[in-house]
């Protein structure tokens, strides 16, 4: 299951994980599916008992998780050119319409800017070294180190973009962010990020620029941004630049 603590960004706390789009007080009782489940099956079945038996009105699904894998793409989109899709089309979309035939709520969350399969992939895309060529790792590759998504590359934002639009075509009820951010690491000195120095936004103000396009896209489809808590609070150097909590998002 999954435990959160949903602000407004007004930094009003909603109690009881309480969150709507126009803010009125509706619960959102979220249980997350994996992978597997998504695929239908007897997986599936014995999480519509899980449903059931925690009273959940809500199911989160990553629609791209941490290792930059969709549970699903379209046929000619730019996640499937890049092999980005981890399962066929029909599956996932069959699940998601049971469950909502069901009653249930669906968010979908997006990995943004902490994606490995999109920054080896896509060209331009990602944090380089100081040639601005070689691209970057959170580890050395020994350990098992991933590139991530450059935030001030427009090829990058637009894939992401693009993503969310996906998601909410794909049938979201809220769309929920993660890795909206500078990537955290032993080698973060050695990190360029291609664009910087030449652009008029900060760190802080690149991100917040990316969060208010992707609320745009998002329509009216509330969208959510993930963050821990102390940096909701204090705000951190490192991951934002500055804070985030004042962004574009509804939560």
């Amino acid at each position: 299951s999954v435990a959160s603590v949903v602000f407004m960004l007004s930094k009003r706390p909603l109690r009881d994980n309480t969150a709507t789009a126009d803010g009125a007080a509706a619960q959102w009782q979220a249980v997350y599916m994996n992978g597997d489940e998504l695929g239908g099956g007897i997986a599936f079945d014995l999480f519509q008992s899980t449903l059931s038996a925690q009273s959940a009105n809500t199911v989160l699904v990553d629609f791209k998780d941490a290792s930059g894998q969709l549970c699903t793409a379209a046929d000619g989109s730019t996640a499937a050119e890049i092999g980005a899709a981890a399962a066929p089309v029909t599956t996932a979309a069959d699940t998601v319409a049971r469950l909502k035939a069901g009653g249930y709520k669906i968010i979908l969350r997006v990995y943004c800017f902490q994606d490995p399969v999109a920054a080896a992939n896509l060209p331009g895309a990602a944090v380089t070294e100081a040639d601005g060529v070689t691209v970057w790792l959170d580890d050395s590759a020994r350990n098992g180190g991933n590139p991530w998504l450059n935030p001030y590359s427009e090829t990058a934002r637009t894939y992401l973009l693009q993503v969310i639009n996906e998601a909410v075509a794909f049938g979201a009820d809220m769309i929920l962010l993660d890795g909206v951010s500078f990537p955290e690491s032993r080698y973060i000195d050695r990190a360029v990020f291609p664009g910087e120095a030449e652009s008029i936004f900060s760190r802080n103000a690149i991100l917040h620029d990316f969060i208010e396009q992707a609320a745009a896209v998002a329509g009216d489809v509330p969208l959510a941004v993930n963050m821990p808590l102390s940096a909701a609070l204090s705000g951190s150097s490192s991951l934002y630049g500055g804070g985030v909590f004042d962004s574009g998002a509804a939560y």
